[in-house]
């Protein structure tokens, strides 16, 4: 093992305001919804391009194997599929950047996203992209000088986001209404107390 020490190179310090901090929410109904209650909607790309790859793949399908019209339809359908992966990438990167201007400390629910893509969920999970994102948005902040940090999934929809106090829910219930500081949010309501 060979360790190295070299005075020149720079540490780097975070610059990080934790007062400006958020805690975001992936979801298939919108893409993430900030503990501020703000919401990014879901663009699902590949949803809306799935009538055009039906029509490649049944060009691909139609073709005779190893002929050069079957390699030209491969090639179209691989380029549609690219399209649809950097529409969904430049997303990630546009929604990542807009809450790094705006917050220092985010954090997010370290999910195990290939255990529930195995789910009957499975095709909105992996058109979201949500491991993509998370990735995108770790590195960004990272070279921002901010905090992206995973918290443990579990329990964190029953407490309270402004005092910390413990409401049991079931997973139908979509209102968080807190009956000690008097907090009230639910799905899709931009209303507090």
């Amino acid at each position: 093992m060979l360790t190295l020490q070299d005075v020149t190179v720079p540490t780097m310090s975070l610059d990080v305001n934790l007062d400006n901090a958020v805690g975001i929410d992936m979801g298939l109904k919108d893409f993430l919804i900030t503990s501020d209650a703000e919401t990014v909607p879901i663009p699902q790309f590949a949803r809306i391009a799935q009538s055009d790859k039906k029509l490649r793949n049944k060009a691909v399908y139609r073709k005779k194997k190893g002929s050069n019209r079957r390699r030209k339809a491969v090639k179209r359908l691989a380029k549609h599929h690219l399209h649809i992966a950097k529409q969904r990438k430049d997303f990630h990167c546009k929604a990542a950047k807009r809450l790094l201007d705006k917050y220092d400390v985010i954090g997010f629910e370290d999910l195990n996203v290939k255990g529930l893509a195995k789910t009957r969920m499975a095709k909105s999970i992996l058109d979201a992209g949500w491991s993509e994102f998370l990735d995108i948005l770790v590195c960004k902040a990272e070279s921002a000088g901010k905090l992206a940090i995973a918290v443990n999934p579990n329990g964190t929809t029953q407490n309270c986001s402004n005092c910390g106090t413990r409401i049991p829910k079931t997973i139908a219930d979509r209102w968080h209404s807190c009956h000690v500081c008097g907090r009230r949010i639910g799905s899709g309501c931009k209303c507090r107390d």
